[in-house]
Protein backbone atom coordinates (compact mmCIF):
# COMPACT_ATOMS: atom_id res chain seq x y z
CA UNK A 1 0.00 0.00 0.00
CA UNK A 2 2.48 2.41 0.73
CA UNK A 3 3.94 2.28 -3.03
CA UNK A 4 0.64 3.12 -4.32
CA UNK A 5 0.82 5.92 -2.49
CA UNK A 6 3.63 7.09 -3.29
CA UNK A 7 2.54 6.62 -6.44
CA UNK A 8 -0.70 8.62 -6.35
CA UNK A 9 1.43 11.16 -4.13
CA UNK A 10 4.34 11.75 -7.28
CA UNK A 11 2.66 10.99 -10.53
CA UNK A 12 0.20 12.89 -12.14
CA UNK A 13 -3.33 10.33 -12.77
CA UNK A 14 -4.70 10.12 -15.98
CA UNK A 15 -7.11 7.46 -15.71
CA UNK A 16 -8.04 4.89 -13.38
CA UNK A 17 -10.49 1.74 -13.85
CA UNK A 18 -11.62 -0.51 -10.32
CA UNK A 19 -13.08 -3.67 -11.56
CA UNK A 20 -13.49 -7.34 -10.67
CA UNK A 21 -15.62 -6.75 -7.96
CA UNK A 22 -14.72 -8.68 -4.85
CA UNK A 23 -17.58 -9.92 -3.84
CA UNK A 24 -21.42 -9.82 -5.16
CA UNK A 25 -22.39 -7.25 -1.65
CA UNK A 26 -20.50 -4.13 -4.19
CA UNK A 27 -22.82 -1.94 -5.86
CA UNK A 28 -21.28 -1.34 -8.65
CA UNK A 29 -19.45 -3.49 -11.35
CA UNK A 30 -16.60 -1.02 -12.13
CA UNK A 31 -15.57 2.60 -11.30
CA UNK A 32 -13.47 4.77 -12.84
CA UNK A 33 -12.10 8.21 -11.98
CA UNK A 34 -10.58 10.99 -14.63
CA UNK A 35 -9.40 14.49 -14.16
CA UNK A 36 -11.60 17.59 -15.28
CA UNK A 37 -11.06 21.14 -15.19
CA UNK A 38 -13.51 23.53 -13.37
CA UNK A 39 -13.55 26.94 -13.36
CA UNK A 40 -9.89 26.72 -13.42
CA UNK A 41 -9.42 24.25 -11.11
CA UNK A 42 -7.90 20.32 -11.26
CA UNK A 43 -11.49 18.25 -9.70
CA UNK A 44 -11.67 14.26 -10.19
CA UNK A 45 -14.82 12.52 -11.35
CA UNK A 46 -15.52 8.78 -9.86
CA UNK A 47 -18.15 7.29 -12.51
CA UNK A 48 -20.05 4.38 -11.23
CA UNK A 49 -21.73 1.86 -13.09
CA UNK A 50 -23.91 -0.92 -12.30
CA UNK A 51 -26.36 -2.81 -14.67
CA UNK A 52 -28.12 -0.21 -15.71
CA UNK A 53 -26.87 3.26 -15.27
CA UNK A 54 -23.55 5.36 -14.53
CA UNK A 55 -23.23 7.50 -11.05
CA UNK A 56 -20.53 10.76 -11.01
CA UNK A 57 -19.20 12.14 -8.48
CA UNK A 58 -16.85 14.66 -8.47
CA UNK A 59 -14.35 15.76 -5.71
CA UNK A 60 -10.94 17.35 -5.37
CA UNK A 61 -8.53 14.70 -3.06
CA UNK A 62 -9.04 11.68 -5.38
CA UNK A 63 -6.45 10.06 -3.60
CA UNK A 64 -8.45 9.28 0.03
CA UNK A 65 -11.39 7.97 -2.25
CA UNK A 66 -9.49 5.94 -4.24
CA UNK A 67 -7.71 4.53 -1.32
CA UNK A 68 -10.86 3.48 0.20
CA UNK A 69 -12.92 2.22 -3.03
CA UNK A 70 -9.40 -0.43 -3.45
CA UNK A 71 -10.43 -3.10 -0.95
CA UNK A 72 -14.09 -3.35 -2.65
CA UNK A 73 -11.82 -4.63 -5.91
CA UNK A 74 -9.57 -7.07 -7.11
CA UNK A 75 -8.40 -5.33 -10.10
CA UNK A 76 -7.20 -1.29 -10.63
CA UNK A 77 -6.04 -0.41 -13.81
CA UNK A 78 -4.25 3.26 -13.32
CA UNK A 79 -2.98 5.40 -16.03
CA UNK A 80 -0.32 8.12 -15.29
CA UNK A 81 1.68 10.39 -17.37
CA UNK A 82 4.94 8.70 -16.45
CA UNK A 83 4.12 4.50 -15.90
CA UNK A 84 0.93 2.31 -17.19
CA UNK A 85 0.29 0.43 -13.86
CA UNK A 86 -1.34 -2.65 -13.80
CA UNK A 87 -2.69 -3.70 -9.74
CA UNK A 88 -3.79 -7.25 -8.29
CA UNK A 89 -5.84 -6.38 -4.75
CA UNK A 90 -5.41 -9.07 -2.16
CA UNK A 91 -8.31 -10.14 -0.09
CA UNK A 92 -6.07 -9.10 2.80
CA UNK A 93 -5.27 -6.12 0.67
CA UNK A 94 -1.98 -6.71 -0.17
CA UNK A 95 -1.09 -5.45 -3.21
CA UNK A 96 0.51 -6.60 -6.44
CA UNK A 97 2.12 -3.80 -8.57
CA UNK A 98 3.08 -3.79 -12.29
CA UNK A 99 4.34 -1.15 -14.31
CA UNK A 100 5.23 -0.58 -17.46
CA UNK A 101 5.57 2.55 -20.19
CA UNK A 102 3.05 5.14 -19.97
CA UNK A 103 -0.02 4.81 -22.79
CA UNK A 104 -1.92 7.93 -22.40
CA UNK A 105 -1.12 11.58 -22.51
CA UNK A 106 -2.37 14.22 -19.69
CA UNK A 107 -5.57 16.41 -21.47
CA UNK A 108 -7.73 17.47 -19.32
CA UNK A 109 -11.13 19.20 -20.57
CA UNK A 110 -13.71 20.92 -18.89
CA UNK A 111 -16.47 19.47 -17.32
CA UNK A 112 -18.54 18.44 -20.11
CA UNK A 113 -16.32 16.02 -21.75
CA UNK A 114 -18.85 15.81 -24.87
CA UNK A 115 -18.26 19.65 -25.49
CA UNK A 116 -15.42 18.41 -28.18
CA UNK A 117 -17.71 16.01 -29.73
CA UNK A 118 -18.90 15.82 -33.40
CA UNK A 119 -21.78 14.39 -31.55
CA UNK A 120 -23.23 15.76 -28.62
CA UNK A 121 -25.07 14.42 -25.68
CA UNK A 122 -28.55 16.67 -25.18
CA UNK A 123 -28.66 17.04 -29.16
CA UNK A 124 -31.50 15.58 -31.05
CA UNK A 125 -29.65 13.19 -33.98
CA UNK A 126 -33.00 10.85 -35.54
CA UNK A 127 -30.28 7.73 -36.28
CA UNK A 128 -29.12 7.92 -32.84
CA UNK A 129 -32.71 7.93 -31.43
CA UNK A 130 -33.82 5.69 -34.10
CA UNK A 131 -30.65 3.12 -33.16
CA UNK A 132 -31.70 3.77 -28.94
CA UNK A 133 -28.63 5.21 -28.47
CA UNK A 134 -30.35 8.32 -27.24
CA UNK A 135 -33.60 9.33 -26.21
CA UNK A 136 -36.25 11.43 -28.37
CA UNK A 137 -34.93 14.90 -26.43
CA UNK A 138 -31.14 14.30 -27.66
CA UNK A 139 -30.25 12.52 -23.80
CA UNK A 140 -27.54 9.39 -25.04
CA UNK A 141 -28.66 6.49 -22.88
CA UNK A 142 -26.46 5.32 -19.44
CA UNK A 143 -25.95 2.05 -21.25
CA UNK A 144 -24.98 3.02 -24.44
CA UNK A 145 -22.69 6.05 -23.59
CA UNK A 146 -19.42 3.82 -25.09
CA UNK A 147 -21.04 3.23 -28.12
CA UNK A 148 -21.58 6.98 -28.47
CA UNK A 149 -17.93 7.41 -27.39
CA UNK A 150 -17.19 4.91 -29.92
CA UNK A 151 -18.79 6.86 -32.86
CA UNK A 152 -17.51 10.20 -31.79
CA UNK A 153 -14.29 8.61 -31.93
CA UNK A 154 -14.93 7.22 -35.46
CA UNK A 155 -15.83 10.61 -36.56
CA UNK A 156 -12.75 12.14 -35.63
CA UNK A 157 -10.48 10.04 -36.80
CA UNK A 158 -12.12 9.88 -40.22
CA UNK A 159 -13.69 13.49 -40.64
CA UNK A 160 -10.34 15.35 -41.70
CA UNK A 161 -9.39 12.81 -44.13
CA UNK A 162 -12.97 12.42 -45.75
CA UNK A 163 -12.88 16.47 -45.98
CA UNK A 164 -8.83 17.22 -47.05
CA UNK A 165 -9.50 13.74 -49.61
CA UNK A 166 -10.89 14.61 -53.08
CA UNK A 167 -13.59 12.29 -53.77
CA UNK A 168 -15.27 14.53 -56.29
CA UNK A 169 -19.20 15.12 -56.51
CA UNK A 170 -20.07 11.84 -54.99
CA UNK A 171 -18.60 9.38 -52.27
CA UNK A 172 -18.78 5.35 -52.77
CA UNK A 173 -18.45 3.34 -49.15
CA UNK A 174 -18.70 -0.23 -49.15
CA UNK A 175 -19.17 -1.34 -45.29
CA UNK A 176 -18.02 -5.20 -45.40
CA UNK A 177 -19.72 -7.42 -42.21
CA UNK A 178 -21.84 -4.14 -41.44
CA UNK A 179 -23.97 -5.49 -38.72
CA UNK A 180 -26.12 -2.91 -37.38
CA UNK A 181 -24.05 -0.48 -38.93
CA UNK A 182 -24.24 2.34 -35.98
CA UNK A 183 -20.31 3.32 -37.29
CA UNK A 184 -21.84 3.79 -40.79
CA UNK A 185 -25.11 5.90 -40.07
CA UNK A 186 -23.60 8.20 -38.15
CA UNK A 187 -20.28 8.45 -41.49
CA UNK A 188 -23.37 8.84 -43.68
CA UNK A 189 -25.14 11.53 -41.54
CA UNK A 190 -21.67 13.35 -41.00
CA UNK A 191 -20.89 13.57 -44.55
CA UNK A 192 -24.27 14.76 -45.90
CA UNK A 193 -24.24 17.30 -43.31
CA UNK A 194 -20.66 18.53 -43.40
CA UNK A 195 -19.80 17.85 -47.23
CA UNK A 196 -22.86 18.57 -48.64
CA UNK A 197 -21.69 15.52 -51.39
CA UNK A 198 -23.85 12.70 -53.07
CA UNK A 199 -23.11 9.52 -50.74
CA UNK A 200 -23.78 5.94 -51.93
CA UNK A 201 -23.21 3.68 -49.01
CA UNK A 202 -23.35 -0.38 -49.95
CA UNK A 203 -23.26 -2.45 -45.96
CA UNK A 204 -22.79 -5.85 -46.64
CA UNK A 205 -23.77 -8.80 -43.81
CA UNK A 206 -24.24 -12.71 -43.73
CA UNK A 207 -27.07 -12.05 -41.49
CA UNK A 208 -30.30 -11.64 -43.09
CA UNK A 209 -32.24 -10.20 -40.17
CA UNK A 210 -29.69 -7.24 -39.86
CA UNK A 211 -29.51 -6.48 -43.08
CA UNK A 212 -33.81 -6.16 -43.37
CA UNK A 213 -33.54 -3.99 -39.87
CA UNK A 214 -30.44 -1.81 -41.29
CA UNK A 215 -32.64 -1.41 -44.70
CA UNK A 216 -36.34 -0.76 -42.68
CA UNK A 217 -33.96 2.10 -40.48
CA UNK A 218 -32.43 3.56 -43.59
CA UNK A 219 -35.84 3.69 -45.33
CA UNK A 220 -37.33 5.46 -42.01
CA UNK A 221 -34.65 7.86 -41.73
CA UNK A 222 -34.91 9.06 -45.40
CA UNK A 223 -31.29 8.00 -45.97
CA UNK A 224 -31.91 7.17 -49.56
CA UNK A 225 -27.89 7.11 -50.39
CA UNK A 226 -27.52 3.99 -47.99
CA UNK A 227 -27.99 -0.17 -49.61
CA UNK A 228 -27.95 -3.29 -47.72
CA UNK A 229 -26.79 -6.87 -49.51
CA UNK A 230 -27.70 -10.22 -48.01
CA UNK A 231 -24.21 -11.66 -48.96
CA UNK A 232 -20.81 -12.97 -48.20
CA UNK A 233 -17.95 -10.18 -48.67
CA UNK A 234 -15.88 -12.81 -50.99
CA UNK A 235 -18.67 -12.25 -53.28
CA UNK A 236 -18.98 -8.72 -54.14
CA UNK A 237 -17.45 -7.24 -57.14
CA UNK A 238 -17.06 -3.26 -56.81
CA UNK A 239 -16.25 -0.35 -58.31
CA UNK A 240 -15.35 3.30 -58.35
CA UNK A 241 -15.15 2.80 -54.16
CA UNK A 242 -13.98 5.50 -52.54
CA UNK A 243 -14.11 4.41 -48.87
CA UNK A 244 -13.75 1.12 -47.96
CA UNK A 245 -14.61 0.18 -44.15
CA UNK A 246 -14.85 -3.50 -42.26
CA UNK A 247 -15.42 -3.24 -38.80
CA UNK A 248 -15.08 -5.69 -36.75
CA UNK A 249 -15.29 -8.12 -39.18
CA UNK A 250 -13.76 -11.79 -37.77
CA UNK A 251 -9.93 -13.22 -38.67
CA UNK A 252 -9.81 -13.23 -42.27
CA UNK A 253 -12.89 -11.48 -43.36
CA UNK A 254 -10.89 -8.17 -42.04
CA UNK A 255 -7.71 -9.57 -44.95
CA UNK A 256 -10.77 -9.53 -48.03
CA UNK A 257 -11.86 -5.68 -46.88
CA UNK A 258 -8.27 -4.34 -47.36
CA UNK A 259 -7.54 -7.02 -50.02
CA UNK A 260 -10.73 -5.50 -52.19
CA UNK A 261 -10.45 -1.78 -51.16
CA UNK A 262 -5.89 -1.90 -52.39
CA UNK A 263 -7.16 -3.66 -55.94
CA UNK A 264 -9.93 -0.66 -56.25
CA UNK A 265 -7.35 1.96 -55.81
CA UNK A 266 -10.01 3.06 -53.02
CA UNK A 267 -8.61 6.34 -51.53
CA UNK A 268 -9.80 5.47 -47.77
CA UNK A 269 -9.47 1.94 -46.50
CA UNK A 270 -10.47 1.97 -42.28
CA UNK A 271 -10.71 -1.53 -40.31
CA UNK A 272 -11.05 -2.47 -36.64
CA UNK A 273 -10.28 -5.79 -36.96
CA UNK A 274 -12.19 -8.57 -34.17
CA UNK A 275 -10.33 -11.60 -33.80
CA UNK A 276 -6.94 -12.96 -35.21
CA UNK A 277 -6.93 -16.58 -35.32
CA UNK A 278 -5.07 -17.37 -39.19
CA UNK A 279 -1.60 -16.95 -37.79
CA UNK A 280 -2.04 -18.19 -34.30
CA UNK A 281 -1.09 -22.13 -35.45
CA UNK A 282 1.88 -20.65 -37.97
CA UNK A 283 4.17 -18.33 -35.87
CA UNK A 284 7.11 -20.37 -35.14
CA UNK A 285 10.53 -18.71 -33.29
CA UNK A 286 12.31 -20.86 -31.37
CA UNK A 287 14.09 -17.61 -29.72
CA UNK A 288 10.29 -16.29 -28.25
CA UNK A 289 9.57 -19.80 -27.25
CA UNK A 290 9.26 -18.56 -23.50
CA UNK A 291 6.77 -16.45 -24.79
CA UNK A 292 4.80 -18.65 -27.30
CA UNK A 293 4.44 -21.26 -25.23
CA UNK A 294 2.00 -19.34 -22.88
CA UNK A 295 -1.36 -19.53 -24.90
CA UNK A 296 -2.67 -16.10 -23.73
CA UNK A 297 0.13 -14.59 -24.81
CA UNK A 298 0.86 -15.99 -28.15
CA UNK A 299 -2.80 -15.00 -29.25
CA UNK A 300 -2.31 -11.40 -28.31
CA UNK A 301 1.30 -11.78 -30.19
CA UNK A 302 -0.34 -12.92 -32.91
CA UNK A 303 -2.79 -10.07 -33.17
CA UNK A 304 0.00 -8.09 -32.98
CA UNK A 305 1.87 -9.76 -36.17
CA UNK A 306 -1.10 -9.75 -37.71
CA UNK A 307 -2.34 -6.01 -37.89
CA UNK A 308 1.19 -5.28 -38.77
CA UNK A 309 1.88 -6.94 -41.11
CA UNK A 310 -1.28 -6.17 -42.71
CA UNK A 311 -0.40 -2.35 -42.53
CA UNK A 312 3.12 -3.22 -44.12
CA UNK A 313 1.12 -4.62 -46.74
CA UNK A 314 -1.09 -1.43 -47.23
CA UNK A 315 1.91 0.80 -47.41
CA UNK A 316 4.14 -1.34 -49.97
CA UNK A 317 1.13 -0.96 -52.21
CA UNK A 318 0.72 2.34 -52.14
CA UNK A 319 -0.64 3.72 -48.69
CA UNK A 320 0.17 5.71 -45.96
CA UNK A 321 -0.72 4.15 -42.89
CA UNK A 322 -1.22 4.65 -39.24
CA UNK A 323 -2.71 2.00 -36.59
CA UNK A 324 -3.93 3.64 -33.52
CA UNK A 325 -5.61 3.23 -30.79
CA UNK A 326 -9.54 3.07 -31.98
CA UNK A 327 -11.36 3.75 -27.79
CA UNK A 328 -9.84 2.79 -24.72
CA UNK A 329 -10.26 -0.45 -23.93
CA UNK A 330 -13.29 0.03 -20.94
CA UNK A 331 -15.56 0.69 -24.12
CA UNK A 332 -14.40 -2.21 -26.29
CA UNK A 333 -12.19 -4.57 -26.19
CA UNK A 334 -11.74 -4.29 -29.98
CA UNK A 335 -9.75 -0.91 -29.92
CA UNK A 336 -7.08 -1.15 -32.86
CA UNK A 337 -8.13 0.80 -35.54
CA UNK A 338 -6.36 0.67 -39.32
CA UNK A 339 -6.18 3.94 -41.25
CA UNK A 340 -5.08 3.92 -45.19
CA UNK A 341 -4.89 6.85 -47.00
CA UNK A 342 -3.82 6.14 -50.93
CA UNK A 343 -0.45 7.84 -52.37
CA UNK A 344 -0.24 5.91 -55.06
CA UNK A 345 3.87 5.49 -54.23
CA UNK A 346 4.63 1.31 -53.61
CA UNK A 347 7.07 1.25 -50.61
CA UNK A 348 9.71 -1.04 -51.42
CA UNK A 349 11.36 -0.91 -48.38
CA UNK A 350 7.81 -2.07 -46.61
CA UNK A 351 7.55 -4.70 -48.73
CA UNK A 352 11.03 -6.03 -47.24
CA UNK A 353 9.95 -5.36 -44.14
CA UNK A 354 6.81 -7.16 -44.95
CA UNK A 355 8.70 -10.41 -46.07
CA UNK A 356 11.23 -10.23 -43.36
CA UNK A 357 8.21 -10.84 -40.87
CA UNK A 358 6.67 -13.37 -42.21
CA UNK A 359 10.33 -15.43 -42.62
CA UNK A 360 11.63 -14.35 -39.10
CA UNK A 361 7.73 -15.85 -37.86
CA UNK A 362 7.16 -18.80 -40.18
CA UNK A 363 3.96 -17.26 -41.47
CA UNK A 364 1.93 -17.38 -45.08
CA UNK A 365 -0.69 -14.43 -43.86
CA UNK A 366 -3.71 -14.00 -45.88
CA UNK A 367 -3.20 -10.49 -46.87
CA UNK A 368 -0.67 -12.27 -48.99
CA UNK A 369 -3.15 -11.54 -51.68
CA UNK A 370 -2.37 -8.17 -51.82
CA UNK A 371 0.78 -8.15 -52.64
CA UNK A 372 1.16 -10.37 -55.22
CA UNK A 373 2.20 -9.09 -58.73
Amino acid sequence: MDRLIKILNSENLIYGVLSNKRNAVTPYKKVTVSPFLSKGEIMYQFESFDEKKAYQQNCKDFKEKILETLPLYKNFSLFTDKHDYQILVGKKGNLNIKSSNPTKSMSIDGHNKSKNYYFKDGVTYDFLVSLGISTPDGKIKPTKYNKFVQINRYIEILGNSIKELDFGKKITIVDFGCGKAYLTFALYYFITNETKKKVEVIGIDLKEDVIKDCTKLASELGYNGMRFINGDINDFKGDNVDIAISLHACDTATDIALIKGAQWGSKLIVAVPCCHHQLFDMIKNQDLMPILKYGVLKDKFASILTDAIRGLALQSVGYDVNIMEFTPLENTPKNVLIKAVRTGKEDKEAMDSYNKLKEMFNVSPYIDRMCDK
